[in-house]
Protein backbone atom coordinates (compact mmCIF):
# COMPACT_ATOMS: atom_id res chain seq x y z
CA UNK A 1 0.00 0.00 0.00
CA UNK A 2 1.41 3.49 -0.65
CA UNK A 3 2.18 5.60 2.51
CA UNK A 4 0.48 8.12 1.85
CA UNK A 5 -2.87 6.29 1.07
CA UNK A 6 -5.10 6.12 3.95
CA UNK A 7 -6.57 2.78 4.88
CA UNK A 8 -9.93 4.34 4.79
CA UNK A 9 -9.00 6.00 1.72
CA UNK A 10 -11.10 4.99 -1.84
CA UNK A 11 -8.86 2.44 -3.42
CA UNK A 12 -8.74 1.55 -7.36
CA UNK A 13 -12.49 0.65 -9.20
CA UNK A 14 -14.22 2.85 -6.26
CA UNK A 15 -14.29 -0.05 -3.28
CA UNK A 16 -14.21 0.71 0.49
CA UNK A 17 -13.17 -1.29 3.55
CA UNK A 18 -16.13 -3.70 4.47
CA UNK A 19 -15.48 -3.27 8.54
CA UNK A 20 -18.41 -2.69 10.05
CA UNK A 21 -19.50 -0.82 13.67
CA UNK A 22 -19.86 -3.89 16.52
CA UNK A 23 -21.88 -3.08 18.94
CA UNK A 24 -19.74 -3.06 22.16
CA UNK A 25 -16.93 -1.77 20.98
CA UNK A 26 -13.99 0.39 23.16
CA UNK A 27 -14.75 3.75 22.54
CA UNK A 28 -11.20 4.20 21.26
CA UNK A 29 -12.01 1.75 18.30
CA UNK A 30 -15.55 3.64 17.84
CA UNK A 31 -13.70 6.98 17.59
CA UNK A 32 -11.26 5.38 15.11
CA UNK A 33 -14.04 4.12 12.84
CA UNK A 34 -15.70 6.95 13.24
CA UNK A 35 -13.01 9.36 11.89
CA UNK A 36 -12.61 7.14 9.06
CA UNK A 37 -16.33 7.30 7.98
CA UNK A 38 -15.93 10.81 7.73
CA UNK A 39 -13.39 10.71 5.15
CA UNK A 40 -16.17 8.41 3.02
CA UNK A 41 -17.88 10.03 -0.10
CA UNK A 42 -21.39 11.32 0.90
CA UNK A 43 -23.80 8.83 -0.01
CA UNK A 44 -21.52 6.24 1.34
CA UNK A 45 -22.97 4.71 4.49
CA UNK A 46 -21.35 1.65 6.80
CA UNK A 47 -23.93 -0.83 7.39
CA UNK A 48 -23.77 -2.48 10.66
CA UNK A 49 -23.89 -5.88 11.38
CA UNK A 50 -26.68 -8.00 13.21
CA UNK A 51 -26.48 -11.53 14.67
CA UNK A 52 -29.22 -13.48 13.58
CA UNK A 53 -30.03 -16.38 16.17
CA UNK A 54 -29.96 -19.92 14.83
CA UNK A 55 -33.57 -20.88 13.59
CA UNK A 56 -35.19 -17.63 12.78
CA UNK A 57 -35.56 -15.65 9.67
CA UNK A 58 -33.58 -12.43 9.17
CA UNK A 59 -35.70 -9.03 8.62
CA UNK A 60 -39.45 -11.18 8.35
CA UNK A 61 -41.37 -12.96 10.81
CA UNK A 62 -42.71 -16.27 11.11
CA UNK A 63 -46.24 -16.37 10.48
CA UNK A 64 -48.68 -16.51 13.59
CA UNK A 65 -45.78 -14.73 15.13
CA UNK A 66 -45.59 -11.24 14.07
CA UNK A 67 -42.18 -9.35 15.12
CA UNK A 68 -40.62 -11.92 17.39
CA UNK A 69 -39.12 -13.79 14.40
CA UNK A 70 -40.11 -17.25 16.55
CA UNK A 71 -41.36 -20.25 15.53
CA UNK A 72 -45.47 -20.92 16.06
CA UNK A 73 -45.98 -24.57 17.00
CA UNK A 74 -48.72 -24.55 14.59
CA UNK A 75 -46.15 -24.34 11.81
CA UNK A 76 -44.18 -27.29 13.04
CA UNK A 77 -44.35 -30.17 11.03
CA UNK A 78 -46.39 -32.86 12.34
CA UNK A 79 -44.98 -36.74 11.90
CA UNK A 80 -46.42 -39.15 9.91
CA UNK A 81 -47.91 -42.38 10.94
CA UNK A 82 -45.60 -45.15 10.70
CA UNK A 83 -46.35 -47.33 7.40
CA UNK A 84 -46.32 -50.53 9.34
CA UNK A 85 -49.32 -49.32 11.22
CA UNK A 86 -51.34 -47.80 8.49
CA UNK A 87 -50.54 -50.97 6.86
CA UNK A 88 -52.11 -52.98 10.12
CA UNK A 89 -54.84 -50.65 10.21
CA UNK A 90 -56.39 -52.00 6.64
CA UNK A 91 -55.08 -55.30 7.09
CA UNK A 92 -57.51 -55.14 10.79
CA UNK A 93 -60.22 -54.27 8.75
CA UNK A 94 -60.10 -57.00 5.96
CA UNK A 95 -59.40 -59.78 8.88
CA UNK A 96 -62.47 -58.20 10.70
CA UNK A 97 -64.73 -58.89 7.36
CA UNK A 98 -63.05 -61.81 6.19
CA UNK A 99 -65.98 -64.27 7.26
CA UNK A 100 -67.57 -62.69 3.90
CA UNK A 101 -64.92 -65.04 1.83
CA UNK A 102 -66.06 -67.94 3.55
CA UNK A 103 -69.61 -68.19 3.91
CA UNK A 104 -70.32 -71.24 4.38
CA UNK A 105 -68.53 -70.84 7.47
CA UNK A 106 -69.88 -69.71 11.13
CA UNK A 107 -68.04 -66.15 11.32
CA UNK A 108 -66.78 -67.57 14.73
CA UNK A 109 -65.04 -70.35 13.26
CA UNK A 110 -63.76 -67.91 10.63
CA UNK A 111 -61.79 -65.62 13.18
CA UNK A 112 -60.80 -68.88 15.59
CA UNK A 113 -58.83 -70.11 12.41
CA UNK A 114 -57.45 -66.32 12.33
CA UNK A 115 -56.24 -65.99 15.64
CA UNK A 116 -53.20 -69.27 15.77
CA UNK A 117 -52.85 -68.11 12.02
CA UNK A 118 -51.41 -64.94 13.23
CA UNK A 119 -49.83 -66.34 16.39
CA UNK A 120 -47.89 -68.93 14.23
CA UNK A 121 -45.61 -66.52 12.33
CA UNK A 122 -43.50 -65.95 15.68
CA UNK A 123 -42.74 -69.48 15.22
CA UNK A 124 -41.42 -68.68 11.77
CA UNK A 125 -39.35 -65.51 13.46
CA UNK A 126 -38.06 -67.48 16.45
CA UNK A 127 -36.28 -70.46 13.89
CA UNK A 128 -35.07 -67.88 12.35
CA UNK A 129 -33.15 -66.44 15.15
CA UNK A 130 -32.06 -69.96 16.16
CA UNK A 131 -32.44 -69.67 20.00
CA UNK A 132 -34.01 -72.93 21.59
CA UNK A 133 -35.42 -70.99 24.43
CA UNK A 134 -36.76 -68.29 22.09
CA UNK A 135 -38.40 -71.10 19.71
CA UNK A 136 -40.41 -73.19 22.98
CA UNK A 137 -41.86 -69.77 24.35
CA UNK A 138 -43.14 -68.64 20.95
CA UNK A 139 -44.46 -72.44 20.17
CA UNK A 140 -46.03 -72.38 23.72
CA UNK A 141 -47.21 -68.93 23.24
CA UNK A 142 -49.20 -70.61 20.16
CA UNK A 143 -50.36 -73.12 21.85
CA UNK A 144 -52.32 -71.03 24.26
CA UNK A 145 -53.99 -69.36 21.21
CA UNK A 146 -54.65 -72.51 19.88
CA UNK A 147 -56.92 -73.72 23.30
CA UNK A 148 -58.41 -70.26 22.75
CA UNK A 149 -58.93 -70.32 19.31
CA UNK A 150 -60.51 -73.97 19.96
CA UNK A 151 -62.94 -73.02 22.87
CA UNK A 152 -64.21 -70.11 21.06
CA UNK A 153 -65.85 -71.77 18.61
CA UNK A 154 -68.70 -73.38 20.78
CA UNK A 155 -68.05 -70.32 23.32
CA UNK A 156 -68.71 -66.70 24.00
CA UNK A 157 -67.33 -64.43 21.04
CA UNK A 158 -66.12 -62.35 23.69
CA UNK A 159 -62.88 -64.78 23.32
CA UNK A 160 -62.08 -64.31 20.40
CA UNK A 161 -61.87 -59.82 21.12
CA UNK A 162 -60.12 -61.49 24.12
CA UNK A 163 -58.06 -62.86 21.98
CA UNK A 164 -56.72 -60.47 19.26
CA UNK A 165 -56.45 -58.02 21.90
CA UNK A 166 -54.09 -60.04 23.75
CA UNK A 167 -51.73 -61.48 20.86
CA UNK A 168 -51.68 -57.58 20.37
CA UNK A 169 -50.44 -57.39 23.51
CA UNK A 170 -47.97 -59.69 22.86
CA UNK A 171 -46.58 -57.70 19.57
CA UNK A 172 -46.48 -54.79 21.96
CA UNK A 173 -44.30 -56.75 24.40
CA UNK A 174 -42.07 -58.48 21.89
CA UNK A 175 -41.48 -54.97 19.79
CA UNK A 176 -40.40 -53.56 22.96
CA UNK A 177 -38.30 -56.22 24.43
CA UNK A 178 -36.71 -57.49 21.27
CA UNK A 179 -37.49 -60.91 22.83
CA UNK A 180 -37.31 -62.84 18.94
CA UNK A 181 -33.84 -61.03 16.93
CA UNK A 182 -34.98 -59.68 13.48
CA UNK A 183 -38.80 -59.05 13.86
CA UNK A 184 -38.46 -55.27 12.55
CA UNK A 185 -41.62 -53.81 11.34
CA UNK A 186 -43.67 -57.19 12.15
CA UNK A 187 -44.71 -55.92 15.84
CA UNK A 188 -46.36 -53.30 15.41
CA UNK A 189 -47.86 -54.29 11.90
CA UNK A 190 -49.71 -57.19 13.66
CA UNK A 191 -50.57 -55.02 17.24
CA UNK A 192 -52.66 -52.81 14.93
CA UNK A 193 -53.98 -55.70 12.65
CA UNK A 194 -55.16 -57.04 16.16
CA UNK A 195 -56.88 -54.36 17.49
CA UNK A 196 -58.02 -53.03 14.71
CA UNK A 197 -60.27 -56.41 14.40
CA UNK A 198 -60.78 -56.36 18.04
CA UNK A 199 -61.84 -52.85 17.74
CA UNK A 200 -64.63 -54.19 15.26
CA UNK A 201 -65.49 -57.18 16.60
CA UNK A 202 -66.55 -55.75 19.87
CA UNK A 203 -68.56 -53.30 18.14
CA UNK A 204 -70.21 -56.12 16.25
CA UNK A 205 -71.06 -57.94 19.49
CA UNK A 206 -72.77 -54.95 20.88
CA UNK A 207 -74.68 -54.35 18.07
CA UNK A 208 -76.01 -57.43 18.31
CA UNK A 209 -74.78 -59.03 14.80
CA UNK A 210 -74.58 -62.90 14.91
CA UNK A 211 -71.61 -65.03 14.60
CA UNK A 212 -73.01 -68.19 14.36
CA UNK A 213 -73.73 -67.64 10.31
Amino acid sequence: MPHDMHPDSPIAGGSFPTEALLVGEPDGHRCGRALGDARRPEGVIRAKRTAVPMGQVPGGAIPGQAGTGRLDPRYRARPALPAPVVWGAIWGALQAVSPLAFWWLEPKTVYALGLPLIAAVYIGFSVADGRSKVIAVESSIVGLFVVVAAVSVSGSAWLLVLGLAGHGLKDLWQHRTQFVRNTRWWPPFCATVDWVAAGILTTAILMGIPFHG
